[in-house]
């Protein structure tokens, strides 16, 4: 009886283990690698979520409000936190394997008084995140970092119109919103 237990008992560690591991591929780092990042996700800058290895997944573009390193309470590992405003999401999720440009986006719209539903913290996945580079797309956050994953988009394109509403005038109208530096 005793071994029986003792035996349920490693096999729950073991699988608890192994979930931590292999959940995400770039969500946990060390404490240098996500200090490093982190001086890529600026108050006001755009960040576009996608997991191209998901069954399915939508596409959503993000507006930063703040990012901080926070420990995970495993190991030595940490990770990076975002505060976003969500901005856009794509109108159907997108399958795996099955991402091809251009995608049709709608703009996300407050269901709550408040708008408070538009905010929301994070931790992120690297490999699911996707930063602007200097030709106006959007590329692997993890990367650009020079690490390592497995993804099976590199670079999201976003349409012109989306583009333009993002640096509209009136996308900042939000108190809540991080003033956006030039």
């Amino acid at each position: 009886m005793k071994r029986g237990i003792l035996v349920c008992i490693l096999f729950v560690a073991a699988f608890s283990f192994l979930s931590v591991v292999w959940a995400d591929q770039l969500a946990y780092n060390s404490r240098e690698t996500c200090e490093n990042t982190l001086k890529k996700l600026p108050a006001g800058s755009i960040l576009v979520s996608y997991c191209s290895l998901a069954d399915e997944d939508y596409v959503e573009v993000w507006k930063v409000q703040k990012a901080v390193v926070a420990y995970t309470g495993f190991k030595e590992f940490y990770e990076i936190m975002v505060f976003y405003k969500k901005l856009f999401r794509s109108k159907q999720p997108i399958k795996e394997g099955k991402y091809k440009e251009p995608i049709e986006y709608v703009r996300v719209t407050a269901k709550k008084e408040d708008k408070s539903d538009l905010y929301d913290l994070v931790g992120i996945d690297f490999a699911y995140v996707y930063v602007a580079d200097q030709k106006g797309s959007y590329v692997c956050l993890g990367q650009s970092m020079g690490l390592e994953c497995d993804v099976e988009v590199e670079m999201i394109t976003l349409p012109q119109e989306v583009i333009e509403q993002i640096n509209s005038k009136g996308q900042s109208a939000n108190k809540m919103d991080a003033p956006v530096k030039k």
